[in-house]
């Protein structure tokens, strides 16, 4: 305990001057707490695209394993996700082609 009194009252040391540069203002160009621009710009054609993969994948899966149950018992449920996977694969494809042609 007396060593711990003892390291928080000692006083610091000065800082030794490097020769180099010390920054004085600021690190950054732009404000620390401004919003970042998004990578991702989400249009109505890839949300449409999205809905469809997404709504292709759970109506995909319960078939396909019913299924894959019955031919393949012990692999049922990774056969059946990437079975529904490729579903919502050709379901994005579609739907991103379908979404693009709508005015």
């Amino acid at each position: 305990m007396a060593c711990l009194t003892f390291l928080a009252t000692r006083s610091r040391a000065p800082a030794r001057r490097t020769g180099l540069a010390q920054p004085t203002g600021a690190r950054y160009n732009h404000l620390v707490t401004s919003a970042s621009k998004p990578n991702v710009r989400w249009t109505k054609d890839k949300a449409g695209a999205i809905l469809a993969a997404t709504t292709g994948f759970f109506f995909a899966n319960p078939p396909a394993l019913e299924m894959t149950t019955q031919l393949i018992p012990r692999h049922a449920h990774t056969v059946a996700v990437l079975v529904s996977f490729a579903v919502a694969v050709l379901a994005y494809s579609v739907g991103l082609r379908a979404m693009k042609k709508l005015p």
